[in-house]
């Protein structure tokens, strides 16, 4: 977002790419219809059943419905995500460690950590397949 418009429009603050501190960059949430001074990071904007912070980490746009993010959560690559990658996910939920050296499938974010975030993002693909 250029300053003028942050300062004018969007009452965003220009020396801070994420003003409301909700993961999304300020500029994705105004392409995307999102409020950039508001959390809105597990909402639905689009109903498509991804929270806007998934779609904004897999790069699909949350306010369009057709433009779903890809399933992430099949960590035993059977083709969908059940009660076997949960299963693996709560193995390895709480782990801080996360990196190249020491890797972890269920760190779907890639923030370093098997956490809350992951646990959300497995919920929105549980029961589904991939197509």
């Amino acid at each position: 977002i250029q300053d003028g418009m942050e300062q004018n429009d969007t009452q965003t603050d220009p020396l801070d790419p994420d003003s409301d501190d909700d993961g999304m960059l300020d500029g994705y949430e105004v392409d995307n219809g999102l409020d950039p001074l508001s959390d809105d990071s597990f909402e639905d904007a689009d109903n498509d059943g991804y929270s806007n912070y998934r779609e904004y980490v897999m790069g699909s746009a949350a306010n369009d419905r057709q433009d779903i993010p890809a399933i992430i959560a099949d960590f035993d690559l059977d083709q969908d995500a059940d009660a076997k990658d949960l299963s693996l996910l709560i193995n390895e939920y709480g782990r801080t460690d996360c990196s190249d050296g020491s890797p972890c499938a269920c760190d779907m974010n890639n923030d370093g950590k098997v956490d809350n975030i992951d646990l959300s993002f497995m919920a929105e693909d549980i029961g589904r397949d991939i197509p």
